[in-house]
């Protein structure tokens, strides 16, 4: 298939798969420059010499805001024994939250005929509703950007890494305003006019149960631009968030998607 025609069907809902769109946000967004370019001291949001050329300043910058996000991360992860966990319930079939949680695992009986083992079992996470993963956009004289946050996962490798500027699971999305978060309203906006991609995308199914995100890339408002940034939120153009993706372990799969999705063309037709 053509690479043009891959993209259009990533605005078709629940067509082109988890694994294949995290492929497509690896491709250069342009060109593959032979070197860097010079520093662009005049944008503290990252240098660059034309959209597709990224500077060795701009990565560095880029690396020790990443850096800083993880030292300010309180975090720490372990493994717990099942019998330890509070506030669940299991049966034969599932264990589920006795409150508070909209998800659940089960436990699944696959046979298929077409893999390396023909049956097997084993648990799968179900989400309760979709999830919500957007960027906001902005026009400069530079190059396009998009508001990035260096997200903080408890199942991440290092803890933190770039994600979509609004990033909900059905497990950390808010239910009331008051625990909505800064550009959660923007990202969400109904009009036609600012919402450049909008579409309903199947997860991963060889883990998730008939988990689902909905994929935006809006408009951002035009004051936004000027204001001062929450620490952990940055404007990158696309060209900078792929030198990040080829790094490894630094943007997450939810803002891989959404690069693949930027230059997904206008119409699935």
């Amino acid at each position: 298939m053509a690479l043009r025609t891959v993209r259009r069907l990533l605005r078709v809902d629940h067509l082109v798969n988890m694994d294949t769109r995290s492929v497509l946000g690896c491709l250069p967004t342009g060109p593959v420059p032979d070197a860097v370019g010079p520093v662009d001291a005049v944008d503290p949001a990252g240098p660059v010499a034309g959209p597709d050329v990224v500077s060795v300043s701009a990565l560095r910058s880029l690396t020790s805001w990443l850096i800083d996000a993880k030292q300010r991360c309180p975090w720490q992860a372990r493994t717990v024994p099942l019998s330890d966990v509070r506030g669940w319930t299991r049966t034969d079939t599932e264990i589920a939250a006795d409150s508070g949680r909209p998800f659940r695992i089960i436990g699944v009986r696959v046979a298929a005929g077409t893999r390396e083992v023909r049956q097997w079992a084993q648990p799968l996470l179900a989400p309760g509703r979709p999830g919500l993963a957007a960027f906001l956009c902005r026009s400069t004289a530079s190059a396009p950007r998009v508001l990035v946050r260096a997200r903080t996962e408890p199942g991440l490798g290092d803890l933190v890494e770039v994600g979509p500027t609004v990033q909900w699971s059905a497990d950390t999305g808010p239910v009331t305003a008051e625990e909505a978060g800064p550009f959660d309203g923007m990202a969400l906006t109904g009009d036609p006019a600012r919402v450049r991609f909008d579409a309903e995308l199947s997860e991963e199914g060889g883990r998730f149960h008939r988990a689902a995100t909905r994929y935006r890339l809006v408009e951002a408002d035009e004051a936004l631009a000027a204001e001062r940034l929450p620490d952990d939120y940055r404007w990158l153009t696309a060209a900078q968030l792929h030198a990040l993706v080829v790094r490894g372990q630094h943007v997450n799969v939810q803002a891989r998607s959404l690069l693949a999705c930027l230059a997904a063309p206008a119409s699935p037709a």
